[in-house]
């Protein structure tokens, strides 16, 4: 379909074809256009609620596309054509309903002419509290995945005189915003370990406990075989987002149930492998972990809380990931020695491309803990004596 041609005072706005989605709320040339790439969503989200907008904004980043209802800059509600933003898919992601039970709650919605979530209350499948509960899940997915767009287009739309708001649960667009804005920095943490797309999954043998708590880890773990599956593909597969299949992965890695699959190259044991060359800010930042280890020591030695320390350290490493206990092989006592050359070997081992980031995030990890562990075994004094130590040596990267 041809794009369509609208009037914007003086100018002339190509506009996408309408859909169904589209098509539901038209009417009316758009009052504000742009390119995703030049003005992040997040950005534009605050600008429109501070200006308390009411409008129809619509979002299309290729064949994806949601609307975005406004209502004196709040949110009045959200649709989407994806395969994942539907309530039936959150419903079933959620384990809040079975199969069998939505497909029954449809065939009964469509005979009553009522909507499928009402069906599931009347069938005693889910009271109304929970159906709020999933439908304020379901807007807040698409709206942060929406946050996370690097590419695509919007189009800001007034409503017309007395448009009536489908009924919707109340939610916050700026407590959206905030929300978006936490998933994308603890996304960036977690890719960081992980590492993109094409990172390939496997599992160990250990099989996941089933009271383990996060229902993405269950998800990921049930598509998980051989051979090993891309974090990308795993997403499509189970049809989260990629912040929760992220999570799921980071939990599965965690219990030890996954691990990112190895390049098995016949012949190149650990000892072929060769040390990885670091920048100077890479070696900066471990210098820095290294200072902040000799600053606990020197604290905990006064004290004679030494060994008390170490003993906490050994079992903290005890129950590490993998990937810390790779880091970390042939080194004892880390806190004390952390070998550079040693180091090297190691991160040169560790799975993935992102394998010198996951060092770092292992090794600021351990140094929040030895931290802890050393405020706990101080006393108040020397405690804050040390928390300011540790500010001057290492602060950008613990605090």
């Amino acid at each position: 379909m041809a794009d369509r041609r609208e009037h914007m005072g003086d100018f002339t706005v190509l506009c996408p074809p309408l859909t169904r989605i589209s098509r539901a709320y038209a009417g009316g040339a758009p009052v504000l256009v742009g390119d995703i790439a030049q003005m992040p969503l997040l950005s534009l989200f605050n600008i429109l609620t501070q200006g308390r907008e009411t409008g129809r904004l619509l979002l299309r980043r290729e064949r994806i596309e949601r609307v975005v209802l406004l209502r004196e800059g709040d949110l009045g509600a959200m649709g989407g054509n994806g395969p994942a933003d539907k309530l039936g898919a959150t419903l079933l992601r959620s384990g809040r309903v079975t199969r069998g039970q939505f497909d029954q709650a449809l065939a009964a919605g469509k005979q009553a002419g009522i909507r499928v979530g009402q069906a599931l209350i009347d069938m005693g499948v889910l009271q109304p509290h929970e159906l709020f509960d999933v439908i304020r899940e379901q807007v807040t997915e698409m709206f942060c995945d929406c946050a996370s767009w690097s590419t695509g287009s919007f189009f800001l739309y007034r409503l017309p005189d007395g448009f009536r708001f489908p009924p919707a649960p109340p939610v916050s667009l700026t407590g959206l915003v905030l929300e978006a804005a936490r998933r994308a920095d603890e996304l960036a943490l977690v890719r960081s370990q992980i590492g993109d797309d094409e990172t390939p999954i496997v599992l160990t043998g250990k099989v996941l406990d089933g009271d383990e708590g996060l229902q993405a880890a269950h998800l990921v773990y049930a598509q998980l075989g051989e051979p090993p599956l891309s974090v990308g593909e795993l997403t499509r597969r189970t049809r989260l987002s990629a912040f929760d299949c992220l999570r799921g992965i980071q939990r599965l890695i965690q219990c030890q149930v996954a691990q990112i699959a190895c390049d098995d190259t016949p012949g190149a044991g650990p000892e072929d492998v060769a040390p990885v060359t670091l920048t100077d800010e890479q070696r900066a930042d471990i210098d820095c972990v290294r200072l902040g280890f000799r600053e606990i020591e020197q604290a905990l030695a006064i004290g004679d809380h030494t060994d008390a320390f170490r003993a906490g350290i050994e079992r903290y490493l005890g129950h590490a990931d993998a990937h810390t206990k790779t880091l970390l092989e042939d080194i004892d006592e880390p806190t004390v020695h952390l070998d550079a050359h040693q180091l090297t070997l190691n991160i040169a081992r560790l799975p993935g491309p992102q394998r010198v980031s996951q060092a770092q995030a292992c090794l600021v990890e351990l140094l929040k803990f030895a931290a802890f562990q050393a405020g706990e075994l101080l006393s108040p004094v020397f405690e804050i004596a040390l928390t300011d130590r540790l500010r001057s040596v290492c602060g950008r990267l613990m605090f």
